[in-house]
Formats: structure tokens, sequence, C-alpha cells
């Protein structure tokens, strides 16, 4: 009966000791997902418990899953874009006043606002106001159009998706 083994990952039991340079695999321990047996390859043929040294403990098969994306929800789709340009929104936001702040610092507006006077007189047209409200203006239509499309752009997968099958997926356990 094989020993556990420390040093392995909960579940998995002591080979034998491997001779001439080779690394031993760690089997499966029998009451833990399945019983002990060899490792199959993806033609069907047992693996050897013994794998060459330059390889390491790595299994030799991985698990492969194929899906089908067949359908988007529009409601959710509506609801995560809405949420995720409302936080693009906010840093539209921030980014004019940043830009504002900076633009001020190297006094860029006052330079614009004195070169409009000198042309056409009356009042500064770019003022900390005008410049976030203009920001808050090209969030509020980036919010309303990403929301749109993006809602439209599900119902158009959904009956395309009907007439194609969807997109395949291959998904894969990571190495």
């Amino acid at each position: 009966m094989p020993r556990p083994d420390p040093t392995s990952p909960p579940g998995t039991v002591a080979a034998p000791a491997a001779t001439s340079g080779q690394t031993v695999v760690p089997e499966r321990a029998p009451g833990i997902g399945r019983p002990a047996s060899p490792r199959f390859a993806q033609g069907g043929a047992a693996a050897p418990a013994v794998a060459p040294a330059g390889q390491g403990a790595r299994p030799v098969r991985t698990r492969r899953a194929k899906l089908a994306l067949r359908r988007l929800d529009p409601w959710s789709v509506f609801v995560m874009t809405l949420l995720l340009s409302l936080f693009l929104a906010i840093v539209t936001m921030v980014a004019a006043y940043v830009l504002y702040t900076v633009m001020d610092g190297l006094g860029i507006p006052a330079s614009i606002n004195k070169a409009v006077i000198d042309v056409q007189g009356g009042a500064a047209i770019l003022t900390r106001g005008r410049f976030l409200g203009a920001a808050a203006l090209l969030a509020a239509v980036d919010v309303v159009l990403v929301t749109l499309l993006a809602t439209l752009g599900a119902l158009l997968y959904n009956l395309s998706a009907s007439l194609t099958g969807g997109i395949e997926l291959t998904l894969a356990e990571r190495d």
C-alpha cells in the first residue's frame, strides 16, 4: 500500500522510488475523486507512471471542454454596460478636472480668454465650469450610446447565433 507523501498536494500518495534519473509522477489516492490508476494519454494508451527526468511531474493529459455561446441575455448586457459606462463617465469627469487644473497651472485658459476678448470683446469663454460642463455632456452622451449599442449588439448576436449556432469555445486547464 503506498504511503501518504507530506510534500505532495493533498490526495496524492508516494509512488515507488525512481531509478536511473527518472522523476515519479504521483497518483491520486483511491478515496479522493477516483481510484488510483495509470494516467491515460490523449490517444487512449496508458502513460507511464514514471516520466523522463527533464519533463518534471506534469500530467500527460489536459482536460478540454467544447462549449458554444448561443445566447446573450439582453438585460444582463444592458445592466453591465450601463454600470461600466457610468464608471467611465466618472473617470471622464475626473480626467477633465485634472486636465483643466494642469492647463490652468500653465496659463492656457487665461491666454485663450485674453486672445478671444482682444478679438471679439465680451466675456471669457474658457472657464472651469464650461470645461467641466462640456465633459459632463460628453460623458452623458457616452453612457447613453454605449449602453444602447451594446444592448443592440446583444440582440443582433442572438439573432445571428440562432442561425449559425453561436461561437464555439474550447476551454482547457492551465499547465
